[in-house]
């Protein structure tokens, strides 16, 4: 009904906060207590009426894992958004997550943030900069290619010559 309500006021375009595919930790860290049942559903809601629908993603936040990071991509991949968009974790004033972050020495008190969401600012004593950044740049592609090819989607997510050529490659194929 709400999404009706949506078309009918003119709305084209809903951007819903996914932030994390982890529900667990989506309600203990996030403070966003609905399951992925809910977001699926509200972005089925939006496809019925022809609203499109993005998704907001995060990675790289506090005491996250390779393995949320992967249930991100998988609740993308059952929403089927019409985009996504994704941003590595900053700890903002005034958020109860950058007090976390102060409070476990994964940020400092006085720590200036640099950057603007594409490279990792905190400490993650799970993942390394260069995995979240490998993340970072493949997350489309996981969002995209046969799950079948994730093996070679990780073989991307490096640093060199040989994965950025790959990505481009995966890129040209799943993303043109």
């Amino acid at each position: 009904k709400r999404a009706e309500v949506l078309k009918k006021m003119g709305c084209n375009c809903a951007k819903l906060g996914n932030e994390n595919g982890d529900q667990e930790y989506r309600k203990k860290y996030l403070n966003r207590p609905w399951n992925d049942e809910t977001l699926i559903e509200g972005f089925d809601n939006l496809k019925e009426v022809e609203i499109e629908g993005r998704a907001y993603n995060i990675i790289g936040a506090p005491f996250e894992t390779r393995e949320t990071i992967m249930k991100t991509i998988e609740l993308n991949r059952k929403i089927k958004p019409d985009s996504s968009s994704l941003a590595i974790f900053i700890p903002f004033p005034g958020s109860q997550l950058r007090d976390l972050c102060i409070e476990k020495g994964l940020f400092g008190k006085d720590q200036e943030i640099k950057g603007d969401g594409t490279i990792p600012v905190i400490k993650n004593d799970n993942l390394s900069d260069d995995e979240i950044i490998g993340l970072f740049n493949t997350f489309i592609l996981y969002l995209k290619v046969p799950k079948e090819l994730f093996p070679v989607v990780r073989l991307a997510e490096e640093n060199n010559d040989f994965s950025i050529k790959l990505r481009n490659i995966l890129k040209k194929i799943y993303l043109d």
